[in-house]
């Protein structure tokens, strides 16, 4: 079926035929380049639909004379489509546009793989299926004898930022889990859940700074962190003096070079979001003018504040992440700017 006639079916909902459709018609129907991005959630949605109904679901990539259905449809941001869906932001990587009569068809669209995801979840959502945690023995699987809804609403999660990192108290290695059974079905339940989002977020990254600059490092001393009286050895210990305002210019400017080069690299990226996190583990400078700018969080906040106002001058779409976690756990004594999102290490 070609794009056109997907889109018409979007906006008109012609219907087949007056009788009731519990299922709509068992069919769930999108177009084979749609089923290639989400054929995992789709294969799923089909699932659980025949676990809650004991019935078949059929998965149709073909153009079909069947009107009823479960309409799957990964819009293009390239058309300016018609009031039907005006209420879909196209730059919202999470946002889903769920629309059914309730009665013959529901449709799930979006502009991107992400909010086709969080629709087919929300919608299973919506009949009552939940996922505790992970592994089928923490599910919950409603009997129904009608999957139909009567909706037309945009769904946007409340929080941009949707991340979880669990172990599972399993270690990752292949002695344990030789087939990665534990990161598979980790990944599965977040999935499920709706959790992601539109921030692709890193880890620890000042060793990454360091080694990129360890021979200037190594020529200022006063750069890096003061321990026990005496400046750290640059290839030994990965923290620095924050309160230096040359090391500051050489952090920023290492920053906002690394953002001109993805931006170069990807242009038409939704957002670019690089890390500032600092090197784990102890080791933070005990120097008296880093003592005097309160907290370890209040320095390493600070110095994640230059870098997101020099970003700001780039780019909207440039974001600067960092963790809550270790010395730094708790807030800084001033607010941080907006493009600073922030993951809580518990």
């Amino acid at each position: 079926m070609s794009k056109k006639n997907w889109i018409g079916v979007l906006l008109f909902f012609t219907l087949s035929s007056a009788n009731s459709q519990p299922y709509y018609g068992n069919t769930i129907k999108l177009e084979t380049k749609t089923y290639g991005l989400v054929k995992e959630m789709v294969e799923d949605l089909k699932l659980q639909l025949a676990k809650a109904t004991g019935k078949d679901f059929t998965i149709d990539t073909k153009d079909s004379t069947h009107q009823s259905g479960i309409l799957i449809i990964k819009l293009d941001p390239s058309i300016i489509y018609k009031k039907n869906i005006s209420g879909l932001d196209p730059t919202n990587d999470d946002a889903v546009l769920i629309q059914s009569d309730g009665e013959h068809t529901l449709v799930i669209s979006a502009y991107t793989r992400q909010g086709l995801i969080n629709g087919i979840y929300s919608y299973l959502d919506t009949l009552g299926f939940r996922w505790y945690h992970p592994g089928d023995a923490w599910a919950y699987v409603p009997v129904l004898k009608d999957i139909r809804i009567k909706c037309n609403q945009v769904f946007v999660p409340d929080f941009a930022l949707r991340t979880f990192f669990g172990t599972w108290g399993t270690p990752r290695n292949k002695v344990v889990d030789k087939n990665g059974v534990v990161d598979k079905t980790w990944e599965v339940w977040a999935t499920r859940n709706r959790m992601g989002g539109g921030y692709v977020l890193k880890g620890h990254m000042w060793n990454e700074f360091l080694w990129h600059n360890i021979k200037l490092l190594e020529q200022h001393p006063e750069y890096m962190a003061m321990v026990g009286g005496k400046r750290v050895v640059p290839n030994t210990a990965m923290k620095f003096c924050i309160s230096n305002k040359d090391l500051q210019q050489l952090f920023v400017h290492d920053m906002v070079e690394k953002l001109n080069k993805a931006i170069t690299a990807n242009p038409n990226q939704t957002l670019y979001c690089l890390s500032v996190e600092p090197s784990d583990g102890e080791g933070d400078c005990e120097c008296d003018q880093c003592k005097k700018m309160g907290s370890i969080s209040n320095r390493v906040f600070f110095l994640a504040n230059l870098v997101a106002k020099e970003f700001q001058k780039i780019s909207p779409k440039a974001y600067v992440n960092l963790y809550a976690y270790n010395f730094h756990a708790a807030p800084p004594d001033f607010n941080i700017e907006k493009n600073v999102p922030v993951q809580i290490i518990p």
